[in-house]
C-alpha cells in the first residue's frame, strides 16, 4: 500500500501569481486535506469508517451441547444498508467473575435472511455455561 504524500497543505506562497481570491479558497480545501490525511494516517475505524456493525452478545449453552451440538440460534438486526458479507468473532469469554479459557479453537456459523444475521452454531464451548461474544458484522 502507498504511503501518505509528505504535503499536507497548500498556501499561498505555493502560487506566486495567484490572485488574491486564492486564500478564501485554499482554507476550505486545506481544513479537508488535513481530516483526509489524519483519517488515512492509521486512524480508520470500523463505526465509522467502514460499513459494519460490533454486535455484543451473550448466551448460555445448552446441557447437551457437547453431545448433540444442540444451539439456541442468536439473532439480531444487521443494521447494514448491504448485504452481510461476513461475522467475525471478535472475542468471546466465560461470563464469570473470574477469567476463565477457553481452551478449544472456536468456530462462528452464521448465515443472513432478510437482513437478519443468524449465528447457527459456535463450536468449542462447554455445555451449560453462559458466555459474552464480540462480533464483528460486515
Amino acid at each position: 500500500m502507498a504511503k501518505l504524500p509528505p504535503i499536507q497543505r497548500l498556501s499561498q506562497e505555493d502560487f506566486t501569481d495567484a490572485p488574491p481570491w486564492l486564500e478564501r479558497l485554499l482554507s476550505p480545501i486545506n481544513q479537508f486535506f488535513e481530516q483526509i490525511y489524519t483519517t488515512l494516517n492509521k486512524n480508520l475505524t470500523f463505526g465509522d469508517n467502514i460499513s459494519s456493525q460490533i454486535r455484543d452478545l451473550e448466551f448460555k449453552t445448552t446441557a447437551n451441547y457437547s453431545s448433540t451440538n444442540e444451539w439456541t440460534v442468536l439473532e439480531f438486526e444487521s443494521g447494514l444498508k448491504t448485504k452481510v458479507k461476513g461475522v467475525l468473532l471478535a472475542q468471546i469469554q466465560v461470563k464469570s467473575a473470574s477469567y476463565v479459557p477457553i481452551v478449544d479453537s472456536v468456530s462462528l456459523f452464521w448465515r443472513e435472511e432478510s437482513g437478519s444475521v443468524k449465528i447457527t452454531f459456535i463450536s468449542g464451548l462447554n455445555d451449560s455455561t453462559s458466555y459474552t461474544t464480540r462480533v464483528l458484522v460486515f
